[in-house]
């Protein structure tokens, strides 16, 4: 009997400790969060990308005697209104092309051997992205925010492949048509007044691609793809600057 009125009072004694306990304050409820792009706000940014490439003579497993040039060029300028504190509206535009020249290059397995010569591809693609930007400030000063885009995308784009290899020129052509939901999470940081710094990755997206292909402008091919992805797509990081004005 001793013991269960001691245990009876020890309870009573928790509870009473644990109402006279002062909260802790941690400035969730009172406290208005940090203000990185306030309300009228306009930001032009973008990004840019240039990189090419040459082998002579490279070998890579069964795949000999690879002379290839090429390059690959990217430009996407984005325009953001905000229409409340740390919320906006914009369009991003982006345009790629790429070359690549193949003069030879041999696959050999065994006593088998295929040979590659004077082929050339030239891609070009340009999309439109409307979307929504949420910034979410990190401390008290909105100089740092994480950034989520969601946005409806649009995408069109050509390409074209020609095989000279016989003296003569066999060519294929093809239309590239897209769209879809993305989303781009990111993190930015002011480095002066005006200018930020990006950094953005593609995380999901749903959409399609239809391609209408016509070869030696005789044969014609369609194809369509849907796709659904949730993923860190590390191959879409980029890194860009924005001037909010």
């Amino acid at each position: 009997m001793r013991k269960f009125l001691t245990a009876i009072s020890l309870f009573f004694c928790l509870i009473s400790a644990a109402q006279t306990k002062k909260e802790v304050d941690r400035g969730f409820e009172d406290e208005a969060p940090a203000t990185v792009a306030a309300k009228g706000t306009f930001m032009i940014g973008g990004t840019a990308g240039l990189s090419s490439s040459e082998s002579k003579d490279y070998e890579i497993a069964i795949i000999k005697d690879i002379n290839t040039t090429g390059y690959n060029i990217s430009v996407s300028p984005e325009f953001c209104w905000f229409f409340a504190k740390n919320m906006g509206v914009g369009l991003r535009v982006e345009y790629s092309r790429v070359m690549m020249d193949i003069p030879s290059a041999s696959l050999q397995i065994q006593d088998i051997a295929i040979g590659v010569k004077d082929y050339n591809l030239l891609r070009q693609t340009v999309s439109e992205t409307a979307f929504v930007k949420f910034l979410l400030p990190i401390g008290r000063a909105g100089r740092m925010a994480m950034y989520v885009d969601v946005g409806l995308r649009a995408q069109q784009g050509q390409e074209k492949v020609v095989d000279a290899h016989t003296g003569y020129r066999y060519g294929t052509w093809k239309e590239i048509y897209g769209g879809g939901l993305v989303v781009r999470p990111g993190l930015m940081a002011f480095v002066a007044r005006r200018l930020a710094v990006s950094a953005g990755i593609g995380m999901g997206s749903i959409g399609f691609k239809s391609t209408r292909q016509i070869h030696n402008q005789v044969d014609e091919g369609r194809t369509t793809q849907f796709s659904a992805s949730y993923l860190m797509d590390l191959t879409s990081l980029t890194i860009g600057l924005d001037f909010y004005l």
